[in-house]
């Protein structure tokens, strides 16, 4: 049986990387792995939401194992996002006490954009 790949693909990961600069978003040490602020979900999904850039964030691995461990804080502080959330654009991230929204484009922005114009 053939595992079915459920990560981003290698354009979404370049565009992640270029965002974050290869950094931690949470610490800025060297980022090591991206982390999905929705969640995947156990087996994986097909939403492709999931792999949007908009809920992709680089992290290392003690910054991931703390979002894990600390999921109310994370959910809070927006780098976990509800499973019933349809647009993890709309959840900021708090950074350095400053919430930053991510954008489906891969940027991030310091103040939400208006997508009603």
């Amino acid at each position: 049986m053939t595992r079915r790949k459920t990560g981003p693909d290698r354009a979404t990961v370049d565009l992640v990387r270029a965002r974050d600069g290869d950094q931690c978003r949470r610490c800025r040490r060297e980022y090591q792995q991206i982390h999905h602020r929705k969640p995947r979900g156990m087996g994986g999904t097909r939403d492709p939401l999931i792999n949007s850039p908009a809920n992709l964030v680089c992290v290392c691995q003690d910054c991931h194992h703390w979002i894990e461990t600390h999921r109310t804080v994370a959910l809070r502080d927006g780098w976990l996002v509800s499973k019933w959330t349809d647009h993890p654009e709309s959840v900021p991230i708090i950074i350095n006490h400053l919430p930053v929204w991510l954008s489906p484009d891969g940027l991030a922005h310091p103040q939400k954009e208006n997508t009603h114009a």
